[in-house]
């Protein structure tokens, strides 16, 4: 079998794969679409030709950075952070370790998660733009925030909030941020 030579290729068969393991979850032992999708995906990427290793190379990807790219270029719309990480990860429910592999991907750090820079900005550096970021996430968690914060900002960003809380610009209720 062929291996890959663009990310595209690969986009195409992980949407592939995900479009009918939602349609036909299949049966614990035995030949299903998604296995036979999976072990294409597996094969295409064990024969892939040597640009594309190049390029993943070059780029530091790993395969969960291909399967963030794919669901990124295949998804429509991109409504909030979290529907994003539950569509890649097939899960109900986003945890925080969800978010820590996002936000510490090569993808998302090389800026080609570009969807995703409208819910969680690439960095923040000043704190002008950390108080934009909360108003922007209304009621975020704090430990949503320190998750975001540890991987996005530099060591000040609890010191911002420090001086925000002590400036009644920020309130904490229910565990929640808000301005």
């Amino acid at each position: 079998m062929r291996g890959y030579n663009t990310l595209k290729q690969f986009s195409k068969d992980y949407w592939l794969y995900k479009t009918a393991k939602e349609m036909d979850p299949g049966r614990e032992e035995g030949e299903t679409i998604t296995s036979i999708l999976k072990k294409r995906i597996d094969d295409r990427l064990k024969n892939a030709t040597k640009q594309f290793r190049n390029m993943l190379k070059k780029r530091n990807y790993s395969k969960l950075d291909l399967v963030l790219i794919a669901v990124h270029d295949n998804s429509g719309r991109t409504e909030d952070f979290e529907k994003f990480i539950k569509e890649c990860f097939d899960t109900e429910v986003a945890s925080f370790e969800h978010y820590k592999k996002v936000l510490a991907s090569n993808a998302f750090r090389t800026g080609r998660l570009k969807k995703i820079y409208n819910f969680i900005p690439y960095m923040i550096e000043t704190k002008r733009d950390f108080e934009i970021f909360i108003k922007m996430k209304h009621g975020i968690p704090k430990q949503e925030l320190s998750v975001i914060m540890n991987y996005i900002c530099k060591d000040k960003w609890k010191r911002w909030l420090h001086e925000l809380m002590e400036q009644d610009k920020l309130v904490c209720r229910n565990g929640r941020y808000y301005i």
